[in-house]
């Protein structure tokens, strides 16, 4: 999965998001078009932070693994500094994009194939992993309409019934269980309301109340 600098091609013009610990552009890698995850520190001055750093290589030893129809692919990437990078599949757009910039509402028929492509993804990784960060921005959806779950930087391997943490970096505050607020130990389940939310915000009937 270690890949060579080289054969990256990044269009610093085609930014396509930005998250906490990296940037999202469109890229080229052997001729096909994907998505290039640079670190926050190495578009900066080519210093990376050790927190983005632990945070970049946990979601690569991640994504490397996995292989499943709702998972966005991965290519590999780059850990050497300063060409610290992870090439993934190119998607169309996100779920949050759809929802709040889409020209049409979600039809519920929609909303709900989109839900059971996301659950199928959690089925997958819930034995051995929780994502810590579902929301509607970290679903992307290919060309032809199939949700991927995406962003691994927060995920962790689940070696216990619960997970334990000392920093404020469990999720998204409006899609994060009440439990991950009050204690710094919580069982992993508090990570399906994060699915849950995520569905009823695409909800068409909720949007629509909005």
């Amino acid at each position: 999965m270690d890949l060579d600098p080289n054969e990256i091609h990044i269009f610093r013009d085609g930014l396509l998001g930005q998250g906490a610990y990296g940037a999202v552009y469109r890229g080229v890698y052997r001729q096909d078009m994907v998505a290039v995850k640079l670190i926050n520190g190495s578009i900066v001055d080519g210093r990376a932070l050790q927190r983005d750093m632990e945070s970049f290589h946990a979601e690569l030893s991640i994504l490397s693994r996995l292989r499943h129809k709702n998972i966005v692919r991965v290519y590999g990437g780059c850990l050497r500094p300063p060409c610290i990078f992870l090439v993934m599949q190119l998607m169309q757009q996100s779920l949050d994009s759809v929802i709040h910039h889409g020209q049409r509402h979600l039809t519920l028929r929609r909303a709900l194939q989109l839900a059971r492509d996301v659950a199928a993804g959690l089925s997958y990784l819930h034995p051995t992993i929780v994502h810590r960060d579902l929301k509607p921005a970290n679903i992307l959806i290919d060309e032809s309409g199939t949700a991927k779950i995406s962003d691994f930087g927060l995920a962790r391997y689940k070696y216990k019934a619960y997970l334990s943490t000392r920093t404020p970096d469990q999720g998204s505050v409006a899609y994060m269980a009440p439990g991950t607020y009050i204690t710094v130990v919580f069982v992993w389940k508090c990570f399906v309301q994060q699915r849950g939310l995520t569905d009823v915000t695409a909800c068409p009937l909720i949007n629509r109340l909005r």
